[in-house]
């Protein structure tokens, strides 16, 4: 509304001239007024907003004004009231109240007030002309750079960043907010919007990660390093928990029953009858925290300080360790919560396996910048702390991606990364898992996100199919490990260079590899074979004639004795026979101990009788894992053989053949030969059988039946030609 003012001008001793001002009521009504209009102007709690130079932004009710240059001093935040006259000016379409003659300040109080608070628009809302020279917050604009000027855009929407206050500052990449006086710009008719900042931290930049873990940028203590080991033994307790809340971890709750604290690996410090773990998932020393509960008790740790996530895919993941062998269930509190109390994700792990790690993972999406709380730990369920894991946690982690593409890139990279050290590692031909790896890496400048995870999955089959065929190849690579032809001294050199012609083959198919394999036991099964006989010694003699029943045809001729306090016996089985270098399994064998016995000592021995020379004997055996001693005799000499159960080996099942050298110096001698097995534990075993006795060198050699001395009888003989005469 506009009004009259008064105003009476008079020389001295001449009689006043009145002139009638426009009277504006407020900041609105001014700026209505034609251009270069004065008039006084009512000032009802008009706000200053920003004072910089010449130019004074002022703000009522109805709109904001620049009083340009008029020469009142107030500052930013302080009130106006009352009333000045002044020109209603444009520069360059920005709205001015510009000093006139009539412009005085004896009419405007100053008073204090509080800071000015920029007002929340949208870019749509902060360009129109209602909104010039306000004080306006914009959040949902995003920063372009066009050529050197920055722009505030959202849709066709755009508010050009124009500096006008000269302050020092840098944009960011990326803008959460920015909050500035809304300035027009008017030039050959038309009208740029500007947004002049008026204080540096009204540039709020917008949190960005980068795609990929981004643990060390939110979290100063994912692995509880930075806390001080725990020394004293725990047991559940009441309001429990030793808080770190200085070292990033605070406890936010606890019960009774319950208990936790950070331990060093391997420490001998127990919490709740168990220790740490050695070592973490990846062999690394360190510190865990160990988290025990019961009784519906529950223990949870929260991040001391929050943490903001910007928009994006996020995964957090945490290692936990259950080093109780008798119990597994407990209820994981792994969660991200929002500073609002709402649970973003949260864990449904209810059980950790014993003594193994385990990854517990939560995963989930934030469509804005969410600030919130990790937290972890475990609550138990209305059972004591026997029907529950202790679970020592370690290594959180949080992985970020911008989008589904990003992350199907990252994990596309990934599963790359891996094909490739399976390939590097591999055996078998290569061709089909490199042109595999060559496809994917194609596939990562894919611009879809289902693309991408379309060819990871593919890489993934290729891999597997690469590992199955790979199994073959490794089987043949670590049977040439295993056998050392030269561990066999007296085998002839045409076993061990058929070995080596087998050994040098190379497979192309996973059917050749299959193939060549069992060429190359047999290869070395005849290898073993050939020294049990010392066929590479010219001089050796087979005297295995002298045992009585060597390949436990029968017990005849044997001898079981026990040790002292021993009960075992020994008897003939064929059921788990060893396969011989021809590929033969009719092979009978001594089998026995005492099965369920603690302990046993038991010998089966029979005595040859030979003459001087050096001599070789040799068994086929194999025995429970756990046995104490597992040996092979001749006199005096001993060899302890393998005992690693009924799989594998050489001969299969678990059968190796051991030999034991031994050398008779007088002129003949009764030797006792055999097999002594000793255990100390509950069921184990031991089976042998295929004795072979050879004689090494040209010292005389027993015949073991020798021709008897022909009987002639006392008469007369004679002698025969063909015709019978």
């Amino acid at each position: 509304k506009i009004t009259k003012a008064v105003l009476t001008i008079a020389a001295p001793g001449e009689a006043p001239e009145v002139i009638e001002l426009s009277k504006a009521e407020n900041i609105a009504a001014f700026k209505a007024l034609k251009t270069d209009t004065e008039a006084e102007l009512t000032l009802t709690n008009a706000k200053v907003l920003y004072v910089k130079g010449t130019d004074m932004i002022v703000e009522d009710a109805t709109g904001a004004i620049d009083f340009y240059s008029i020469g009142l001093t107030a500052t930013a935040g302080q009130v106006l009231n009352g009333s000045i006259a002044g020109k209603n000016s444009l520069y360059n379409g920005l709205p001015q109240f510009a000093k006139s003659s009539n412009t005085a300040y004896t009419k405007v109080t100053v008073t204090d007030g509080d800071a000015p608070v920029a007002v929340e628009m949208t870019v749509a809302e902060a360009m129109a002309e209602t909104s010039y020279l306000k004080y306006v917050k914009l959040t949902d604009a995003t920063l372009v750079l066009d050529g050197e000027t920055y722009y505030l855009v959202n849709g066709d929407n755009k508010i050009q960043i124009y500096n006008k206050f000269k302050l020092d500052y840098t944009l960011p990449e990326a803008i959460k907010s920015i909050a500035g006086i809304i300035i027009p710009f008017t030039k050959s008719g038309t009208t740029i919007v500007e947004l002049a900042p008026i204080a540096v931290e009204d540039i709020v930049a917008k949190l960005t990660l980068p795609n990929g873990d981004v643990t060390s940028l939110l979290l100063s203590n994912p692995g509880f390093e930075a806390c001080e080991a725990n020394t004293t033994d725990l047991s559940t307790a009441k309001d429990a928990g030793v808080d770190y809340t200085e070292q990033g971890w605070k406890v936010s709750a606890s019960g009774d029953y319950s208990n936790a604290a950070v331990y060093e690996y391997g420490s001998a410090t127990i919490l709740n009858s168990v220790t740490a773990p050695a070592a973490d998932n990846a062999g690394n020393p360190g510190k865990a925290m160990g988290v025990t509960v019961a009784w519906s008790s529950n223990v949870k740790y929260t991040t001391a300080t929050p943490i903001t996530l910007p928009a994006g895919i996020y995964t957090i993941k945490i290692n936990g360790y259950n080093a109780f062998g008798s119990a597994t269930l407990f209820h994981s509190n792994l969660a991200f919560v929002a500073e609002s109390g709402t649970v973003i994700a949260s864990s449904s792990k209810s059980n950790f396996a014993s003594n193994v790690w385990e990854d517990d993972v939560i995963s989930f999406t934030l469509d804005t910048e969410t600030t919130g709380n990790i937290t972890f730990g475990g609550y138990a369920e209305n059972k004591g702390s026997g029907d529950h894991a202790r679970v020592f946690f370690d290594n959180i982690t949080i992985s970020h991606f911008a989008d589904l593409l990003s992350q199907a890139v990252a994990d596309l990279n990934e599963t790359i990364a891996k094909a490739q050290a399976v390939a590097d590692a591999g055996l078998a031909p290569k061709t089909d898992i490199n042109a595999a790896i060559a496809t994917a890496q194609a596939a990562t400048t894919e611009t879809e996100a289902e693309t991408v995870k379309a060819a990871k999955e593919t890489l993934l089959a290729a891999v597997a199919a690469y590992n199955d065929v790979n199994t073959h190849f490794v089987a043949v690579a670590n049977f040439k490990a295993y056998f050392v032809a030269d561990t066999y001294k007296y085998a002839s050199e045409e076993s061990k260079t058929n070995y080596t012609t087998l050994a040098d083959k190379t497979p192309a198919t996973a059917e050749e590899a299959d193939a060549n394999l069992a060429e190359l036991q047999l290869a070395a099964r005849a290898i073993a074979e050939s020294h049990a006989k010392a066929e590479g010694v010219a001089d050796a003699t087979d005297q295995t004639s002298l045992i009585t029943n060597p390949n436990a045809e029968a017990m005849d001729g044997w001898t079981t004795v026990n040790g002292e306090g021993s009960n075992g016996k020994l008897e003939v089985k064929t059921a788990e026979p060893f396969t011989d270098a021809a590929g033969n399994t009719n092979h009978p064998y001594f089998d026995g101990g005492k099965w369920d016995a603690s302990a046993w000592d038991v010998t089966l021995q029979q005595t040859v009788s030979l003459p001087k020379g050096k001599y070789m004997l040799s068994a086929t055996s194999r025995a429970s894992v756990g046995m104490v001693s597992f040996a092979l005799f001749a006199g005096e000499a001993r060899t302890e053989m393998p005992h690693v159960g009924a799989s594998g080996e050489l001969f299969d099942r678990g059968y190796n053949l051991s030999s034991v050298e031994f050398e008779v110096t007088e002129e003949t001698a009764d030797v006792n030969i055999g097999v002594q097995g000793v255990a100390k534990t509950i069921h184990e075993w031991m089976s042998f059988t295929r004795f072979q006795l050879v004689k090494l060198d040209k010292s005389e050699v027993v015949d073991p039946e020798p021709d008897p001395e022909p009987v002639i009888a006392d008469g007369t003989y004679y002698l025969y030609n063909e015709a019978g005469k």
